[in-house]
């Protein structure tokens, strides 16, 4: 099996996602990719070049890709934005969830499927899970509070397409 490197095939997929307002301020969503020590070192490079971090789409590794003629991957991506300790989770709810994350899993979702190159498939199979008040426990330079979505699928990869 000979399969085309997937990282730059979804980075090209998410960089169609749309600009969020939040608080009146427009942000881009940021997309990268890495296993949990990854995350850790792009939140604090991201720190300290005082460049945005948040929505946030972060697609899991590793993960396996097989077949031939259309190669398919379980995949894993988690969609989140900063929260607030203090917030309710009906707050929560309205503010991070409503206006933030749910328009991105939307958008996340929607790229996927338009891409040339890629198409959620199995769609039985997936699953949503909502996480309230997560924290990132990076010891180094202080903890972010996070609101997420996680959402586990599988992606099938058409390396033929030109798009």
């Amino acid at each position: 099996m000979i399969t085309d490197n997937e990282f730059p095939v979804f980075t090209d997929v998410f960089s169609n996602l749309a600009d969020m307002t939040i608080a009146s301020k427009v942000y881009s969503p940021v997309f990268s990719y890495g296993n949990k020590t990854d995350l850790l070192k792009f939140l604090k490079l991201k720190r300290r070049e005082g460049t945005n971090i948040y929505p946030l789409v972060w697609l899991i590794t590793p993960f396996s890709v097989s077949g031939d003629t259309h190669p398919e991957a379980p995949i894993t991506i988690v969609m989140a934005t900063l929260s607030n300790k203090d917030m309710s989770n009906k707050e929560r709810t309205t503010t991070t969830f409503e206006q933030v994350l749910d328009p991105l899993f939307v958008d996340v979702v929607r790229q996927l499927m338009r891409h040339g190159k890629t198409k959620l498939v199995k769609l039985s199979s997936s699953t949503q899970t909502r996480y309230f008040n997560y924290e990132t426990e990076e010891e180094i330079e202080g903890t972010d509070v996070w609101d997420a979505i996680s959402f586990s699928g599988f992606v099938q990869f058409n390396h033929k397409c030109n798009n």
